[in-house]
This record gives structure tokens, sequence and C-alpha cells, in this order.
């Protein structure tokens, strides 16, 4: 595979693209037994089937750039990280890097088990690129950082998952690279050592480098990135803004195709089913993303003293009134999510997760509340809806409706307090002479 690397000891300026992958494909020969691999080789003949895993990519990253990369398992995520770190070869495409990629894949790749750490760390960075002398540098650093002093000459295979992860992020950012590549193997460690190597991504992209970051834990990818890919299948099916990104992935979670355009949404919202009294709050038809053969019909936000909500007090307590239709005989659940302006998920509970099953027969229409104590901090904030069969929407998503209400916390109702929001929390004075 042509790979190119330029500029190796500057740094990008703003703007300027310090990743580039090219008509990217990589495919592997499957084998249903393990002797049909020699039979081929001795007798001819095909005896396996072609996977491919990637399909034509092709992207670019930008200096001070985040860019995510989710999907479904099996869609070729790790081997298109493959690809880019060099651990595979890819059949066709190139990848262009203005300096040093380094990367944190699968744990233990790269890592002679039997060496000690110390060895380990001379190993890989050599393998980086670095020069003796800028090893002997970073060493210290790198065994700082990784908190493994005490068994930096022990082998690495008396190491725990965690101290391999914490070895193996330390020496790839110690190496200084362009761009930095991370699979899953953050979610390994202490919360402690996460926060850390958070804290050190959002500095080494604030000072120019570029961030490829593959996870599922998508909170960290709409809070960590500004930019997200969505692979299926090998291909990139969506390119662009990190929320629209993860209601991308939600719908193929859910099995569903995408969803209608806004464009759409505004011609449906003059069709209704037939004798039902539509009100303010009615969804359009199609909009959202499921089966639909059980929708949400309304919803709304109201209190005691109010029908309907657009603003609240923090400590207030509010209703989210729903209304949903049935076309089938169906037994199943309701949720509700609230996010942040960021797009974090804050708060969210379903009707079966408190034992509560939905059981609706061909026409029926049933108004489900949820009452909540709105302790959050002053901000805006929105709720998404599910309607599905057990307690995550992955399964038999009946009606997936991202972003439907919105609802403004305005200053405090009862006590203040800061961060995101308020835990019960009792202060007790005791005066001793």
């Amino acid at each position: 595979m042509p790979y190119k690397a330029k500029n190796k000891n500057s740094f990008s300026g703003p703007g300027e693209i310090v990743l580039e992958a090219q008509n990217l494909t990589k495919s592997f020969s499957l084998y249903s037994h393990p002797l049909d691999r020699l039979k081929e080789a001795l007798l001819g003949g095909e005896k396996h089937t072609v996977h491919t895993a990637v399909k034509n990519i092709s992207f670019s990253m930008r200096a001070k750039e985040a860019l995510g990369i989710i999907g479904r398992n099996g869609a070729g995520k790790s081997s298109l990280l493959k690809l880019i770190t060099g651990v595979l070869e890819a059949d066709s495409g190139s990848i262009i890097c203005n300096g040093r990629i380094a990367g944190l894949l699968e744990l233990g790749i790269g890592f002679d088990m039997e060496a000690t750490g110390r060895e380990n760390i001379s190993i890989n960075a050599g393998l980086l690129g670095l020069s003796r002398e800028e090893i002997s540098a970073i060493i210290p650093l790198v065994v700082s950082f990784a908190e493994i002093d005490d068994f930096v000459d022990m082998p690495v295979r008396s190491y725990s998952s965690g101290m391999v992860m914490r070895l193996g992020f330390s020496i790839a950012f110690h190496s200084k690279p362009k761009a930095f590549v991370v699979d899953e193997a953050l979610s390994v460690g202490d919360f402690n050592f996460q926060q850390k190597c958070f804290q050190k991504i959002k500095e080494f992209i604030h000072d120019g480098g570029g961030l490829l970051f593959v996870s599922h834990d998508l909170n960290a990818v709409r809070l960590l990135c500004n930019r997200v890919l969505v692979l299926e299948r090998g291909e990139v099916i969506f390119d662009g803004e990190p929320a629209e990104a993860v209601r991308k992935y939600y719908e193929l979670m859910a099995g569903m195709g995408s969803s209608h355009s806004v464009r759409d949404q505004e011609e449906d919202k003059g069709e209704t089913t037939s004798n039902i009294e539509v009100s303010k709050s009615t969804f359009p038809q199609r909009v959202g993303y499921g089966r639909q053969e059980v929708r949400i019909r309304s919803a709304i936000w109201a209190s005691s003293s109010q029908s309907s909500l657009t603003h609240l007090a923090s400590g207030q307590w509010a209703e989210i009134v729903i209304e949903l239709e049935s076309k089938i005989l169906y037994k199943g659940s309701l949720g509700i999510l609230l996010r942040d302006r960021l797009g974090q998920d804050v708060f969210g509970v379903n009707t079966a997760m408190r034992d509560g099953q939905i059981m609706l027969k061909p026409g029926q229409i049933i108004r489900i509340s949820f009452r909540v104590q709105v302790n959050l901090c002053p901000g805006l904030y929105s709720v998404t809806f599910a309607v599905h069969t057990d307690t995550t929407h992955n399964d038999d998503c009946q009606h997936w409706w991202d972003n439907a209400l919105s609802i403004e916390v305005l200053g405090f109702a009862r006590y203040r307090f800061s961060g995101l929001c308020e835990l019960p929390c009792e202060i007790k004075y005791d005066l001793k002479v």
C-alpha cells in the first residue's frame, strides 16, 4: 500500500490536513474449515469466500480536528484503523500523513510480552521513528505518565490489562505524533487515568494534532469529536456533525433505514390517522424512524399550573405527557431521554425499567405521563422518545424520535448549586468546643 509521510518535525498549521485516506479497500479470505486453505493451495479451486471489510473509503483529517468513527460491530472500524496505523496492508488505496501516526488499538498489539516495560518502550518508540536520544529522553516521561514506576523492569506479561493500556497510551502520546489513533482500548483502566488521558488528548488537539477516535461510548464521541464518520458494511454512510451521526447510528442499531428529510417531515404535517383528534403538539407521521405500527401521536411539557411549558426553574416538578396510538396488538415500553445542549445524555428512563407494561389493542390510544423533578442546571435541554419492546430500543424499535421536545431551565426554584445537576444533599454542623 502506498504510504507517504512528510514534514515530520513540524506541527501542521491550523486547518492543514494531517491525515488523508484515499480509496482504501481491504478484503479477507474466509475458510469454513482449517484444512480448506491447504486444499486450495495444493489442489487448486476456490475453497473460500471473500469478505470485504473496508470498501473504497476516503476521508481527510485536519489539524486541531477530532474525527470520530462509529458503527455497529463488524462495520469495518478496527480494520480501517489497522490500515491507517500500518498493522494491515490495504489491497488498494493510499494513506498520506503530514508527520508521524501513533495508534492505541487492541491491548497488547506491538508489545513483546516477554520483554520488560522499559524494553518495550525502546522497541515501540523506535518503530515509531524516534532516535536513540529521543527514546532516552522520553523513557522517564512514559514511565511516570503510565504510573508503572515499580513495574517498568518486569515482563509485560505480568502486567494487568490496565497497566498495558497505560503503557501503550503513554508511548504513543510521548512519541509526539501529528495524528493520534485511539480505539476502544481507552475504556480499560481506572477512572482517574481515563480522565488524565482525555485531558492529554484535548491538549494534543489544541496544540495542532489530529485525533482519530473510535468508541462505542457515544457521549465521549459527542463531547470529544467535532466530526464523525458512520461506517456500515465497510463503507462510510455518513460524514458530518456528531449529533446527526449518533442519530444515524441509532437507526442502524434499530435495523432501520434513513429517516425522512426535513422537507419530507414538513410535507407530512397535514397527515393524520382518520377519526383521531389532533392536538397542537401532535407530531407529523413518518418522522423519526422505526416500524411505527405503534407511534408517538403527541407530547408536551406541562405542570399543575400550565398546560404547556417552554421553560421552568431548576428544582421545579413538571410532567412530560405523551400519547401513543397503535395499529396492532402491542405489549411494550415507552422511554424518555433528556440531553443537554452539547448532546450529552443527562437522564433516561422507560416504563420497562419501572416495571410498567404498555398494553394496546389495534386502534387504541394511551396517554402516559412522566412526572420529573428537573434538578438540572440552567440551560436548554431536549427530550427524545422511544417506543420499543424491552428496556432498550435495539430490538423491535417501533418509534424513535430524536429531540422531539425542548425545555429551558431558567434560574433556581430552590437551592443554588454548581455542575450539571443537583443531588440530594444534607449539610450537618457539629460544633466542638
